[in-house]
């Protein structure tokens, strides 16, 4: 039997992932700097939570969200 309850935090942590880089535009568009790099290290953090492969934040673009603001 597949293991759905691994699938869904799966999705929920890109949700979260995605959620953290719109706020993290918005921050950086308002000027604030300090909120960013808290923003910035919230996404390492869930980058290095998430199961290998599952999610790539992609702080360098290469999962066609683009590069980090700032």
């Amino acid at each position: 039997m597949p293991d759905h309850g691994s699938t869904s935090r799966s999705s929920k942590l890109i949700k979260l992932g995605t959620g953290i880089r719109d706020l993290l535009v918005q921050s950086d568009a308002l000027g604030l700097p300090y909120v960013a790099i808290h923003l910035c290290n919230a996404l390492e953090s869930l980058e290095a939570e998430a199961p290998m492969g599952d999610m790539s934040v992609g702080t360098d673009g290469a999962d066609g969200a683009g590069p980090l603001p700032g």
